[in-house]
């Protein structure tokens, strides 16, 4: 499995990839500070997931028309943009502090939209 996250925290970025590599050892993952450079990684090389912060929203609709395959999740601070996020494409809208058990539900798919 492939995953790209960016955020531009750089220590939510470690905590990701951490839980990630801890729970799929053959996960692999690229980090972007950059939203757009997550979802430039993405549109010119497939991945599974890419874990974006709000700021990346705006990005969900060519990511979509690109891959309707690719799971986006969204990594938030707050439930702002929740209902803009899901309205444009997203999979998964997670608030902080980062929870692995809703992290990994959002990569395998299972997470509900609703849930918070």
């Amino acid at each position: 499995m492939k995953v790209v996250i960016s955020n531009r925290d750089k220590y939510i970025r470690k905590e990701v990839v951490r839980n990630l590599i801890g729970q799929y050892p053959n996960c692999v993952t690229e980090s972007y500070e950059d939203s757009m450079l997550a979802a430039k990684a993405v549109y010119n090389e497939p991945a599974d997931v890419i874990i974006i912060g709000a700021d990346g929203i705006k990005l969900i609709p060519m990511l979509r028309k690109k891959d309707d395959k690719l799971k986006i999740v969204i990594l938030a601070d707050n439930n702002n943009h929740r209902d803009n996020a899901f309205s444009v494409g997203a999979d998964a809208y997670i608030t902080l502090p980062l929870s692995s058990d809703e992290l990994f539900s959002a990569v395998e798919g299972t997470i509900e939209k609703d849930y918070i």
